[in-house]
């Protein structure tokens, strides 16, 4: 496993060069974009070379590009698993924004015949970005239609899901390293935000990928705050968030392990005075309650799971804070922690919290 981190070498060869350029070219003319980042170029100019790539970045620092404009330049349809429906529809509706080849997603959320036109579209040409759920993958007639297309890539999106090492572990992602055989092995691009060295040494592993070109972008964020505060039992934790929570003067996301959790501590936000932001609301400047963590089904505002908090609060108030009374490890820590403003983010936790495992917390994780 080949591992980089930074820009291509200064003394690559003018067919490099003559690649990059193109990159940048389609880039501009096709999705806007003034120029490409260092990671970014090579990442993609990797994947120009027949590579495997595995791409750990920050969200919001343009993953996505880097599997959308080498499809361009590649001329063939690009495989895209995605494991939420929502996530899948939110690329599309991207890609159907800018100048780039149509896209399209086959899903069980919409009807027979919607399904049927994407896949004649990607079949004719008319569409070259083909998202599905791994679940979709499992299924031997969708192999034999995906085969007869030959995808120029094949690109794993949300790539710690098949690490069990990772916070957000899915089965069917096991799958995946087989379904890119059966799919003629087409180059394999991962994407993740967040992958600690035993989630990418997984990733790898587990999507069989061969010589994996690893590029990372940095993880300091000096807009970031983390820190870890201990109670001596569960009942002076709860005080310790009701009192934070009433007394600050900023927006703020409270994570919980348990639904339960969630509705204890609103009622307790509501004794003191504070109306917590719930599913659908359009006030987001109280406190958004998440089960889970951010994104997950009962998260406040419309329950967007791309939505950046920061991003939507006025200029004057563009501070995020976040109590986290979840379990505790380095990966579920990094992933909520958006961009955009000054993010603080306190770990909370008692003695016998649980982390979901049923052994002992796992708290220096976070230290």
């Amino acid at each position: 496993m080949t591992r980089r981190t930074g820009s291509p070498k200064a003394g690559a060869d003018a067919g490099g060069h003559d690649r990059i350029a193109e990159l940048r070219r389609v880039a501009r003319e096709r999705f806007g974009w003034s120029d490409l980042g260092p990671e970014q170029t090579e990442a993609m100019r990797a994947l120009l070379d027949g590579r495997d790539v595995l791409v750990v970045m920050p969200t919001g620092s343009g993953k996505s590009a880097i599997y959308q404009v080498p499809t361009v330049v590649l001329g063939g349809p690009a495989v895209v698993v995605s494991p939420l429906i929502a996530l899948q529809r939110d690329q599309v509706t991207g890609l159907r924004e800018s100048a780039a080849p149509d896209a399209v997603a086959v899903n069980s959320a919409q009807p027979e015949s919607a399904t049927d036109r994407g896949w004649r579209a990607v079949r004719e040409g008319d569409a070259e970005y083909l998202f599905l759920s791994p679940e979709q993958l499992a299924k031997d007639s969708v192999l034999k239609r995906l085969r007869e297309l030959g995808p120029s890539l094949f690109v794993v999106d949300e790539a710690h899901c098949v690490s069990a090492w990772g916070h957000d572990f899915r089965p069917d992602y096991l799958g995946l390293g087989e379904v890119a055989e059966r799919l003629g092995r087409p180059p394999v691009l991962a994407l993740t935000a967040t992958a600690a060295a035993p989630v990418r040494a997984d990733i790898v592993e587990n999507l069989r990928m061969r010589d994996a070109h690893v590029v990372t972008a940095g993880t300091d964020r000096p807009n970031i705050h983390l820190a870890v505060r201990t109670f001596t039992d569960d009942a002076a934790k709860r005080d310790a968030v009701s009192r934070w929570s009433a007394g600050a003067s900023t927006p703020g996301i409270l994570y919980t392990a348990t639904r339960k959790d969630a509705e204890t501590h609103a009622a307790r936000l509501r004794q003191d005075g504070v109306e917590p932001c719930g599913q659908g609301t359009r006030d987001v400047l109280g406190f958004l309650q998440a089960y889970g963590q951010f994104g997950a089904p009962v998260a406040g505002c419309g329950g967007d799971p791309r939505l950046d908090p920061v991003a939507v609060l006025p200029q004057r108030r563009r501070q995020l804070v976040g109590l986290d009374v979840t379990r505790c490890t380095v990966d579920r820590h990094g992933q909520p922690a958006v961009g955009g403003g000054r993010v603080v983010r306190t770990r909370l936790r008692a003695p016998h919290d649980d982390d979901g495992s049923g052994g002992e917390p796992r708290s220096r994780d976070c230290q």
